[in-house]
């Protein structure tokens, strides 16, 4: 099931069938009917019959919020059913959720029983009091996610098409968790930009995520946007819909991860028209590459920054808690009567016994000849500098 916003252009030829089936295309209206903005003035213009068919209904006394109006363009026409979703009385007035939700439902079982397998739906006119647009399109994402067969497009302007971008982008991290890093490569044309930056202590799939939301943040306008992945961790919620049942839900699923990034990659996604495509990784494909080599580079420079959502998590999820008055040691930290220190760190990753801090490998630099044994590796804490030494790393002279 693909749930991404599709950036696939709609046949010229209005009357050409269209290849993916049945099509619909929807729009808000209030119940007066009045073109007030110049993208509703436009849309009448461009499909004056259906300006007729409102003005019909409108006389008839149907119109009224949240009722979806129907008009069928006929079985040649593409697209072929045109959906009027009546969203406030007055075009002056806001639009309530309550019947924004409603609407929604209603059109959904439209395209249901249509069996629709493109919708477009053109931007909605909202006020300061009214949801914005992003969150307008972010809602029909989530309600259009329970449907298998019925691709989203979401048109900006009818006049302008927006921008084409091609978005490749790769993360890391060695060891996982340790330093990361991510590379994004973005092509408009021919103006080619790359981005990457490296972190000091996360994981490869924050930093598959964060590549993302930075390669769709750094462009400036609504965009068609076609974003180039190897990772199944980024690209499957998105295109079975998955991610969209999460905030439908509240986020509530004790298996989702990296909850602070998939919000932040949510808002971004919901401004520009995403198609997000899966590539196998180390393919042959040079932007790929491009991007692998990217990441590698930034987790081996000197300007590694602190992923706050990381610690965050990880100390709220594995760590103990952390509390006293400023200036006293922690609850955890050795000599305190009170400390329940938790078991020994055993892995990368695991809290730091003093400070609840993810400790990351180190390799032993220097050791004693004279010694009987001594440590390939250890754990090191890269806040209070406390090191762990694990007997899997100790090596015995022979």
């Amino acid at each position: 099931m693909r749930k991404e916003i599709l950036v696939t252009k709609t046949p010229s030829n209005p009357n050409q069938p269209s290849p993916f089936g049945t099509t619909a295309l929807v729009r808000d209206v209030n119940c007066l009917g009045v073109a007030v903005s110049n993208a509703a003035k436009a849309f009448n213009a461009a499909y004056p019959e259906n300006a007729k068919f409102f003005r019909k209904e409108f006389d008839s006394g149907v119109v009224e919020p949240g009722r979806l109006l129907v008009y069928d363009r006929g079985s040649d026409a593409t697209p072929r059913f045109i959906f009027s979703l009546p969203t406030k009385i007055h075009w002056k007035a806001p639009v309530r959720p309550d019947v924004l939700s409603a609407g929604i439902d209603n059109l959904l079982e439209a395209c249901l029983q249509r069996q629709i397998h493109l919708l477009e739906a053109h931007r909605f006119d909202t006020s300061p009091a009214s949801p914005n647009w992003d969150d307008v399109k972010l809602a029909f994402l989530t309600s259009f996610a329970r449907v298998p067969h019925t691709r989203l497009r979401f048109i900006e302007n009818i006049r302008q098409p927006a921008k084409s971008v091609t978005i490749f982008t790769d993360g890391g991290a060695d060891p996982n968790p340790g330093v990361g890093g991510y590379g994004v490569v973005l092509r408009f044309g021919e103006s080619v930009r790359e981005l990457s930056q490296g972190f000091r202590q996360t994981t490869s799939n924050r930093m598959e995520l964060m590549a993302a939301i930075v390669g769709l943040e750094a462009l400036k306008e609504p965009c068609n946007v076609h974003l180039y992945s190897d990772s199944r961790y980024l690209i499957d919620p998105v295109s079975t819909g998955t991610l969209f049942r999460w905030q439908a839900k509240n986020w509530k699923n004790n298996k989702v991860k990296n909850i602070d990034l998939w919000k932040r990659f949510l808002r971004v996604y919901a401004r520009h028209n995403v198609e997000m495509l899966w590539v196998k990784g180390h393919s042959g494909v040079a932007d790929n590459e491009r991007c692998d080599r990217l990441a590698a580079q930034a987790m081996k420079s000197d300007d590694l920054l602190s992923d706050e959502g990381y610690r965050t998590t990880t100390s709220a999820t594995k760590g103990p808690p952390l509390t006293g008055t400023p200036g006293s040691p922690p609850n955890n930290a050795p000599g305190n009567p009170s400390s329940k220190r938790g078991p020994k760190p055993k892995r990368i990753g695991d809290p730091c016994r003093n400070c609840a801090t993810p400790l990351i490998r180190r390799e032993t630099k220097k050791h004693k000849p004279s010694s009987n044994y001594y440590y390939e590796w250890y754990l090191f804490c890269p806040n209070c500098k406390r090191l762990y030494h694990l007997q899997e790393a100790k090596v015995y002279r022979s």
